[in-house]
Parts: structure tokens; sequence; C-alpha cells
């Protein structure tokens, strides 16, 4: 209802921990993220989501999903986790070209790119057509692409734990 708070827990299907993410379902809902997995709420439940065989639940630290219904997936210690809408996953990590497995923000543009957050000062990379970029979080290497809403005294952010673009397109950590 306008105007109120609704609390949600365990009798609707969530589990007993602090949430440490949400991001919009583009089909309706919510993804919430835990240190425990991922669950999706829509009409008030919250079901657990399903990984293949061989993939565990991750230890949520980020969300994002696209228009296309991805799910992105940022974790603790295990880089990222791509849930596309059939189902099937794909991790990508310092492997890939991340700085860093742990993952603190990430924001899903609409023409398909990723940035991601990562911890540590150069923890800044954009994934685009599957392909990992890490541009670092110094002015000179996003080339003015973002604006940094804390920084060290040489001007980079420390840590980078959110993401978004503004209406003027600015993107800033």
């Amino acid at each position: 209802t306008a105007g109120r708070w609704r609390t949600f827990g365990a009798a609707d299907g969530l589990p007993g921990v602090a949430v440490t993410a949400l991001a919009p379902d583009p089909a309706g809902g919510v993804w919430v993220g835990t240190r425990r997995g991922v669950w999706h709420l829509r009409d008030g439940r919250a079901t657990p989501v399903r990984w293949p065989a061989g993939v565990a639940a991750p230890a949520v630290a980020a969300l994002a999903s696209d228009p296309r219904g991805t799910l992105w997936v940022g974790t603790v210690a295990e880089g990222i986790v791509e849930r596309r809408p059939d189902g099937t996953v794909r991790r990508l990590t310092v492997r890939d070209g991340l700085a860093n497995d742990r993952i603190d923000a990430l924001l899903a543009e609409r023409d398909g790119t990723l940035w991601v957050g990562a911890y540590g000062a150069r923890g800044v990379a954009r994934v685009r057509g599957g392909q990992v970029t890490l541009v670092g979080t110094e002015q000179t290497a996003l080339g003015g692409l973002a604006r940094a809403a804390a920084a060290d005294t040489a001007g980079a952010p420390r840590r980078v734990r959110g993401i978004l673009r503004n209406r003027g397109g600015t993107l800033w950590l």
C-alpha cells in the first residue's frame, strides 16, 4: 500500500540472514542477495534461485539485472556469476581479467555493458560481449568516463562500493 512499509522475512520464504544486495527483475519482482545465495521475491513470496549441478549458491555482495533478463551476481570471493534467463550460468574471475574476485558493485547498462567494482584501487572493469577490460579507477584510465564520489588524495577511489549512471550520462563510482 502506498506510504506503508512492508518487511519480508522467513515467513515469506527468505532465509533468516541479512540482505546484502537487491536488484529489480525486468520480468517483475526483485532479486534478493544474501551470503547464502539469491532469492526471487514476487507477489509477496520468495523462492531460492536454483543453480545448475556443480554450482554452489554464491555468497552475494552485489546484484544487477539487465533488460534481457540476465542476473549478474557479484560474489564475496568467487568473481561474478552470470545467470541467463534459461538458467545457464557462466563465471568471470581474475583469470578472465577482473582485478579481484571480491566484487562490491555492479551496474548493468541497457546496451549490454556491465560495469564492475572489485576490491582494490584498480578494481573497475567493463564487461562487454563477454570480454573483460580492466580500466582501473584513475581518471586517466577511465578517460574521463566517470567521476569518483569519494577518493583518496591521489584522486582514485580506494574501493568501489557503488556504481551508477545519472541522467546526464556521467558514470559515478
